[in-house]
């Protein structure tokens, strides 16, 4: 742990730490803030990189943070007491924890996902999606059902987003995510390595449970308003849609990729 409590906002780790809360300081330092011990916890568990833990004197001797700091010493990273105001400082939340820290963003290269993809296994294209609310639950849900990594596209809402962080229940340290600048030419890559790509869009006429998911798999899903882009679809195997004989128009862009993704689980589940 760093000698003596640092009182003030102006220190310099603290205020690098800071410009975390900002997408463009995340993405130049490759660096994400993760708040909250359970949060902490289950990052280190998923496999995330500990870099620098920020501890408030209040909160310091409890237990749950007292393991923090031992698993902090395990990975050589850094511990800072802080004061209340300092770490509050740091926090996006109303009610801070008094533990807030910063890992490693845990990005991959595209090409790994697309190599294990070509080996079998199922991945997931996002199109410009927009609410991190839905990246994170997909990221969860990749991670849930065994999908072999996440890619992003250009217009996604940034996967480091303390938002995306807290709704993917850490699960952002287990599953590799990586970014593309044209999902357009990664489907070609994709397509030519013998990896199917389909696309979720509602005004298709076929539903997904009539659609082979098994295999080298791609599931490509859209923007929540505007869907998937029409370039993507042309690119795209095939084009399912889940029926909705309710009143509702559309699902949420998370729970849809759930169900067609488990609808893969299943299906692989009996070959």
């Amino acid at each position: 742990m760093a000698y003596g409590l640092i009182t003030s906002t102006h220190n310099s780790r603290v205020q690098e730490a800071r410009r975390l809360k900002l997408a463009k300081h995340r993405n130049e330092l490759c660096r994400v803030l993760v708040e909250g011990t359970k949060h902490i916890s289950d990052a280190i568990g998923a496999g995330g990189r500990l870099l620098r833990l920020f501890v408030s004197a209040d909160s310091a001797s409890a237990r749950t943070v007292s393991e923090l700091i031992e698993a902090a010493a395990a990975q050589r990273a850094e511990v800072l007491l802080c004061s209340d105001r300092v770490v509050a400082s740091l926090s996006s939340v109303e009610t801070c924890q008094g533990v807030v820290a910063v890992f490693a963003a845990p990005y991959t290269d595209v090409g790994e996902v697309s190599e294990r993809m070509a080996q079998g296994s199922m991945g997931f294209l996002l199109d410009r999606l927009q609410d991190p609310g839905n990246l994170g639950a997909i990221v969860r849900t990749a991670s849930a059902c065994g999908a072999c990594g996440v890619v992003v596209s250009q217009g996604t809402v940034d996967p480091l987003n303390d938002k995306v962080v807290r709704s993917s229940a850490s699960a952002l340290f287990s599953v590799q995510v990586a970014r593309t600048a044209s999902l357009a030419d990664l489907i070609r890559d994709l397509k030519s390595a013998g990896i199917r790509v389909i696309a979720l869009e509602a005004g298709s006429d076929r539903p997904y449970f009539d659609e082979c998911l098994t295999g080298p798999l791609a599931l490509l899903v859209g923007n929540e308003g505007d869907g998937v882009a029409d370039e993507l679809l042309r690119l795209s195997d095939a084009v399912v849609s889940i029926p909705m004989p309710g009143r509702a128009e559309s699902l949420n862009a998370a729970v849809a990729v759930s169900i067609v993704a488990y609808e893969a689980v299943r299906q692989r589940m009996r070959v």
